[in-house]
Formats: structure tokens, sequence, C-alpha cells
């Protein structure tokens, strides 16, 4: 299990994503979020779309731990801009990060529903958080730096 002292500094992490990600929606034109680049094999958008959804998870896993009845926030994100899918995830990290500050350091250590699997407890799901955010933010980043500095093709 994570350890307590470390699972709140990473929950102040968890709170950089949503402003990373609106920085990258300022620094790139909405085409790039739609592009492949080379060696990437989902566009930026769907990267974003993906975090999207793992963010409702990991929502859903917290409100389980802690019995809490706080809404399933809907939406749907195909076809969605990445302006829309920044805000959605915005709005869920946001409900996400209020949650876990109501967590006392008894639900923090508390093993998740459904046993066995990993992440055990909510300490760890929150550093499995951080991880995917990380990884899906560089992703993110290296696909919209690789199609902003791809030329046009001559002819096309």
């Amino acid at each position: 299990m994570a350890d307590l002292l470390e699972c709140l500094i990473q929950v102040r992490a968890l709170a950089e994503t949503a402003p990373r990600l609106a920085r990258f929606l300022r620094l790139y034109p909405e085409g790039a979020w739609y592009a492949a680049g080379v060696g990437h094999g989902r566009p930026a958008a769907a990267l974003l779309a993906s975090l999207v959804v793992r963010e409702r998870g990991f929502a859903a896993a917290l409100r389980a731990v802690r019995a809490d009845g706080a809404e399933d926030l809907e939406g749907t994100f195909s076809g969605a801009s990445p302006a829309t899918l920044v805000a959605t995830f915005t709005e869920l990290r946001t409900a996400t990060l209020a949650l876990l500050a109501r967590c006392t350091a008894e639900e923090l250590a508390r093993p998740l529903p459904g046993g066995g699997a990993r992440p055990s407890t909510v300490a760890d799901l929150v550093a499995a958080a951080v991880a995917a955010d990380t990884e899906t933010l560089a992703q993110i980043r290296a696909c919209l730096e690789d199609v902003a500095a791809q030329r046009p093709r001559e002819g096309v």
C-alpha cells in the first residue's frame, strides 16, 4: 500500500492535470488534437477521451469505498471537441478531489471492494491515477508536438 503521506502529496499532483490540459489547449490548434503523430497510434483527442473515461471510473471507485452518494457525471465523449473534453475532465477531477478531501486516513487505507485486484486501497488507487495521468499527459504532449512539427506534404 502506498504510504499515506505520499498519498496526500499525490492528491496534490492530481490537481495539476487539468491545468496542464488547459495549457495544451492554448498551445496547440484544435486540428492537431485529431491527427495521430508519426509513431502514435491514437490522436491526442482519443487519449484525452480515455483520460475522461478513466476519471469517471476513479470517482466511482472512491464513491464505492466511502459509500458516498455523490452523483455520477454522465456524458458521452464520442465526437466531443478537445475543449469540451478538457472541461468535462476538469469537472470530474474537481469532484474527485473534493471527494478525496473528505477522506479520512482510515478511508485512504481502506481496501477497495472486489478484493484481490490491484490497486488494493484508496491510497494505491490515487498512486495509480497519478501514474496514469503522467503517462497520458506525456503521450498527449508527444503526439501534439509531433503533429505540430510535421510539415504539410507537397500536393496535399
